[in-house]
């Protein structure tokens, strides 16, 4: 597939006001697809890698759910498959790379382990005055001032942002113990490739994995694939991958799909959003978690629809290139609208059915983004 380029809003997480936080409304997102990884990936480019610079060494990039913040059901889920992989007493340090606040550290630390992290951005600073048997590097990975190997490596929410996760993978096995562990996760993005969602898309993340993708990764560093499992309401692909390689990790027939249909899905998908929304004025369609929306909108040019999201720190906010503050379920029952689209494949079951049982939107048409093949 030719490298593709299309103009998509800069997203680092809501805002106070219109502005972006000074960051660029819109930017280009070029696309291509690497047919040895099966994998859907952002091409780099110098605008780009300096913007996203800035916001790194700002601790402003969307931080998702790796602590109790907000629900922290990806934390919780990580932690589990953590400890399910490591419970040998055999493994005991453990160096995090892109530690945050170091949520996923002081559990580790509980459990007895060594750790170190590793992390760029000014919130790890709160780890440090908590925890100081925890050793925290301020700095990027690769890093000089990690002096050691480790028995498991871990990064959550982190592969994804990296140019090369192929030399991401192979710089970390240096610093891992013979039949040392790397454990680590990222965005499910199956569904949304299956689907023709292009909510997948944005500027901060540079690779797109399924399963498959993974499986063919870990043969392509010398890696065993010890588990590999969807986590988290499915919205997470978690993996352990082993430093020892005999053979090649088998591709079992259900990881297989025909990828090459994405950009065609897109197109099929974007039009039918387009008429559904064109039945009504802006202003008479509710938008429910737009953050997945945010791309689809912005190329059909329908930006002044209501937004809705249940997630308390989004209130009152705005999203890059839409006009709307968003709100929350209360205030969408105060002034019930025509049509909801409902666009969370990890929520949306739960949404509708409290859409659907709210009497205030009995004459609410409500569609959810799962069922729009159906339409």
């Amino acid at each position: 597939m030719k490298l593709q380029t299309i103009q998509l809003p800069f997203f680092f997480g809501v805002q106070p006001n219109e502005l972006n936080g000074g960051k660029p409304q819109i930017m280009p997102f070029k696309y291509g697809f690497n047919t040895q990884l099966k994998l859907y990936y952002q091409e780099s480019y110098a605008d780009l890698n300096e913007v996203l610079k800035k916001v790194y060494e700002e601790g402003s990039m969307l931080n998702g759910e790796m602590d109790f913040s907000d629900g922290g059901h990806q934390g919780k889920a990580a932690m589990d498959f953590i400890l399910k992989n490591i419970s040998s007493a055999k493994f005991r340090s453990v160096l995090e790379i892109g530690c945050g606040n170091g949520f996923l550290l002081k559990e580790l630390y509980k459990h007895g382990f060594d750790c170190v992290g590793l992390e760029p951005g000014p919130q790890v600073d709160e780890l440090k005055n908590e925890f100081n048997k925890i050793k925290i590097i301020k700095d990027f990975f690769p890093s000089k001032s990690i002096q050691q190997k480790f028995d498991v490596i871990i990064h959550y929410n982190v592969i994804e942002h990296i140019q090369n996760p192929k030399e991401f993978l192979l710089e970390q096995k240096k610093y891992l113990n013979d039949g040392g562990k790397i454990i680590f996760g990222m965005p499910n993005c199956e569904p949304n490739l299956k689907n023709g969602d292009i909510s997948i898309f944005m500027h901060e993340h540079f690779n797109y994995f399924t399963r498959e993708s993974l499986v063919l990764l870990a043969n392509s560093i010398k890696m065993e694939v010890e588990h590999i499992e969807f986590a988290a309401n499915d919205g997470m692909i978690f993996c352990s991958f082993i430093n020892k390689y005999n053979i090649p990790n088998s591709i079992e027939y259900w990881l297989k799909y025909n990828w090459d249909e994405f950009p065609l899905k897109i197109e099929n998908s974007l039009s039918i959003l387009n008429t559904e929304i064109s039945k009504f004025e802006e202003q008479d369609v509710a938008i429910y978690c737009p953050k997945r929306a945010l791309n689809a909108l912005s190329i059909i040019n329908k930006l002044s629809c209501r937004l809705v999201d249940d997630t308390p720190s989004m209130y009152n906010n705005y999203l890059p290139s839409l006009q709307k503050k968003i709100e929350n379920f209360n205030d969408l029952i105060k002034m019930p609208p025509k049509l909801i689209i409902i666009f969370s494949r990890t929520f949306g079951k739960e949404i509708l059915i409290k859409c659907n049982s709210n009497e205030a939107l009995s004459n609410t048409r409500i569609l959810n983004i799962e069922n729009f093949d159906q339409l």
